[in-house]
């Protein structure tokens, strides 16, 4: 079992960093700085609302968007993204720090007031344009998500009070934008502001920003929240919640003797999760599992020492988990229990490398990961769910049986920022899959 596990040291190091529980945010302002990786994924981007979600049961006195994002993202990111800030209902600042192009121009909208440092910028954002031809029209789903966009940006806007003309512009490079008879932008490309354009006065009223402020402490004073502060990214909040879960879960399995008897034997770990066999800590490690050609098709052990590391894993704040894979696959089960549960429980970044195959619940499990990477040469797929034997099911039960793997899938490889139909087809004869 034990050749299942490799750990090694990686340059960069984890630094456990001291938070505040969302229990005491009440009253105070919190800051959340968002960067490039918080809304890089479905999966990220479903953390960041976790964390929105428990500002506002916590009532904070309000929510500073510290903001610093460049990186394009997806229709699907975009669309998760617009949904959660949209349910925001907590009182909130966006101060771009840096940068907000991109998804960082629906993080700057989603405020009720926004502020730039001298050097920021705002602007350059919507959906990334598809490949094709000099000439050609956008394809008709790139067309809808586009118009489902503006619509949801305008929206957006005149909830927390911006010009929606203004937040139209930034998204939309076929848009001229004028205002007062100034054109502030032509329809060759998607408007981008300095602070001094965000904050220039028409009719009375700013362009779009609030004001220039260049520190925190400026920022609260000038938008009148509480000046007592808490800051916490999404990632390190994400870690935080996991680990705390994690170890009340296990606590309330254990019975007081049980309890009683492992402190007086020394050998739980701090948390009370592990036994003295998994000692071990793993942070600032990369977790590396060697899948090969039985790991997956010898019962359920296997799966459950998989899982017992990720957890610890997760709570010792390793730097990542690595699956390397060169196998023919295993039980169908067992892997979608890994791939729904275990995976999804975890918020440090997790890979696949295929090296040489990845077949059946090896693939599988790639999509259940944040990145995939492939050796030269390697293949990844064919992930039919067959009888023990290698035969295919019974018609009656293959049809049930498929239908279940082709949902769970889906929903995974959309969470993780894969293709969901190049999942479906993994798992499926009946479905084709075209791309461009």
């Amino acid at each position: 079992m034990g050749s299942l596990l490799r750990s090694s040291i990686v340059t960069a190091v984890f630094i456990t960093t001291s938070l505040a529980l969302s229990e005491e945010w009440e009253g105070k302002t919190l800051v959340i700085p968002v960067r490039d990786s918080d809304v890089a994924s479905a999966t990220k981007i479903r953390e960041f609302g976790k964390m929105l979600d428990a500002a506002r049961e916590s009532s904070v006195a309000g929510i500073v968007l510290e903001i610093d994002v460049s990186e394009s993202v997806g229709w699907d990111q975009q669309r998760r993204l617009l949904e959660l800030l949209a349910a925001n209902e907590a009182p909130t600042v966006s101060w771009i720090k840096s940068t907000a192009t991109g998804p960082g121009v629906l993080l700057a909208l989603a405020g009720d007031r926004i502020f730039l440092t001298e050097s920021g910028i705002i602007g350059a954002g919507g959906l990334p344009q598809p490949a094709s031809e000099d000439g050609e029209k956008a394809s008709d789903p790139f067309a809808q998500e586009r118009s489902i966009l503006l619509a949801r940006v305008r929206s957006l806007a005149k909830a927390r009070g911006h010009r929606a003309i203004v937040a139209e512009a930034l998204v939309e490079s076929t848009r001229e934008l004028e205002i007062d008879g100034e054109i502030l932008s032509d329809a060759e490309s998607a408007l981008t502001l300095t602070a001094e354009e965000a904050t220039a006065t028409f009719g009375g009223e700013p362009l779009l920003a609030e004001g220039v402020v260049g520190s925190l402490k400026e920022l609260v004073k000038r938008a009148k929240l509480s000046e007592e502060t808490v800051r916490i990214s999404p990632r390190d909040w994400s870690e935080q919640s996991h680990r705390d879960r994690l170890s009340e879960a296990t606590k309330s399995t254990e019975t007081p003797a049980e309890s009683a008897e492992s402190e007086e034997e020394g050998e739980t770990r701090g948390d009370g999760i592990f036994t003295k066999r998994d000692q071990e800590s793993y942070e600032g490690k990369v977790v590396v599992f060697e899948v090969g050609q039985q790991e997956l098709a010898t019962g359920k052990s296997n799966f459950e020492f998989m899982d017992r590391v990720l957890r610890q894993a997760q709570v010792d704040g390793a730097e990542a988990v690595v699956f390397e894979m060169d196998t023919p696959g295993g039980y169908a089960w067992y892997t979608e229990g890994l791939v729904l549960n275990s995976l999804q429980d975890v918020s440090i970044p997790t890979y696949t490398f295929v090296n040489t195959r990845a077949y059946s619940a090896g693939a599988i499990i790639a999509i259940g990961t944040d990145e995939i990477y492939m050796r030269p040469a390697a293949t990844i797929g064919s992930a039919l769910v067959v009888m023990g034997t290698g035969a295919d099911l019974p018609e009656a039960m293959n049809d049930k049986v498929t239908q279940a793997m082709i949902a769970t899938v889906r929903n995974v490889a959309e969470l993780n920022g894969h293709n969901p139909d190049v999942a479906q087809a993994f798992v499926t004869r009946d479905h084709a899959v075209e791309v461009d």
